[in-house]
């Protein structure tokens, strides 16, 4: 089984991997604001293994760990992973890049997060048309502005482009957020 964990951090960019997990989207910022970040990171369990421990960034984050079993052992990505800094996306919409896999059968995750511009405010989100939702959390610190993330699966029958996936978030202040996205296609096991 591999774990997959997606963060998204309000403040200072300090994402830092937990011991033994190897990164599958390396720290990127949106286009909205040079405090809103996104890294992704996966682990293939292993006998004896306990609960991941998630170092803590010196800021306000959103951080879910979903499973995912029947994946390739060896390469569970099955092509490089895709970032977007929502470059132009206006709220509500959280955008997550459109990913080619190469092996039929495969699974898409996608990241959708937002650094709320506003203190105080959280986020939930409505996940893309035919996604299903895996995880949706919201950091919740007074006075803050606070992180929040969702993520989602798709299993794809074939190798076409999966298109972009816009999730819908909604914030308690009801104002701008800073939105970016990624997208990663996780291989079947042969």
């Amino acid at each position: 089984m591999f774990l997959f964990s997606q963060v998204t951090v309000s403040g200072s960019a300090n994402t830092t991997a937990p011991p033994g997990w190897t990164r599958a989207i390396a720290d990127f910022t949106s286009a909205g604001s040079t405090s809103a970040h996104q890294a992704v990171w996966y682990r293939v369990m292993q006998s004896g293994d306990t609960a991941p421990s998630v170092p803590e960034p010196a800021a306000r984050y959103a951080w879910s760990t979903v499973a995912v079993q029947g994946a390739s052992r060896t390469t569970p990505l099955d092509v490089t992973p895709t970032t977007d800094t929502n470059s132009g996306v206006a709220y509500p919409d959280v955008r997550a890049p459109s990913i080619t896999p190469v092996t039929p059968g495969a699974l898409l995750l996608s990241a959708h997060g937002v650094r709320n511009g506003t203190n105080s405010a959280t986020t939930t989100f409505t996940p893309p048309s035919g996604t299903t939702e895996l995880a949706d959390a919201t950091s919740n610190i007074a006075s803050k502005s606070n992180a929040a993330i969702e993520v989602n699966s798709l299993p794809l029958t074939d190798t076409t482009a999966t298109g972009t996936k816009t999730a819908t978030a909604a914030s308690s202040s009801g104002t701008t957020i800073n939105q970016c996205g990624s997208a990663i296609v996780v291989r079947p096991a042969p």
